[in-house]
């Protein structure tokens, strides 16, 4: 599944699409960086002349770590089968100009509820930022999950509860939902343990983040 990070519609309004843009490109050291930049420069040489981007070659861009964005410039164009958009590397200042058949336009807008579905009835342990800005660890039930205006609702039980709870998800909480209970280290962190550095250490991989 692509890794989306945002939807929105942005000032001009162009409904936009961040894939990977959740990176932590601040706390890469130089020689990281660089190879991280050349990766994209590469990847661009690699697709700019292409007329049409399948899904495939955008979930390959997802799973290979580029980070992307994509402009739906147009929904109707004058052949209906297609989709005109404009996708944008991180690094590089020039867009690419695509054809995306109608069926990945909507694979890709849809995504989200199929993501947050595979989380039903599911015990699952969260991760994320409280309120006042503490990690924190979470074993628990997932009832139900919903994405509304940019937010992340939860129904959940947790672990060695009876009730259901509701918590809503910002975007700066860093949310990551594993599946299973596991034991993630946060909660035994010290004082001066970095939350990132503690996540990247955990083996298994989330199934969603948000």
């Amino acid at each position: 599944m692509i890794n989306i990070t945002d939807k929105c519609i942005n000032r001009d309004g162009y409904q936009m699409i961040y894939v990977n843009t959740d990176s932590q490109q601040g706390e890469l050291s130089n020689n990281e960086w660089q190879r991280d930049i050349n990766k994209h420069l590469s990847t661009y040489q690699s697709i700019k002349d292409k007329e049409e981007i399948s899904y495939n070659d955008l979930l390959d861009l997802s799973i290979e770590g580029i980070s992307f964005w994509i402009k739906v410039m147009n929904t109707d164009c004058y052949n209906t089968s297609n989709v005109l958009i404009e996708l944008t590397l991180q690094y590089v200042n020039k867009e690419v100009t695509y054809y995306i058949s109608r069926e990945t336009y909507y694979k890709i807008i849809n995504q989200s509820d199929e993501k947050t579905k595979v989380l039903e009835n599911t015990k699952a342990t969260i991760t994320a930022f409280n309120s006042m800005g503490f990690p924190y660890e979470m074993q628990t039930t997932i009832r139900e999950t919903k994405e509304e205006n940019n937010k992340l609702i939860v129904i959940h039980k947790p672990k060695r509860s009876r009730t259901l709870y509701k918590h809503t998800y910002e975007k700066d909480s860093e949310l990551r939902i594993y599946e299973g209970w596991i034991d993630t280290g946060i909660n035994d962190m010290g004082e001066y343990v970095s939350y990132q550095s503690t996540t990247t250490s955990i083996k298994k991989k989330p199934i969603l983040i948000f």
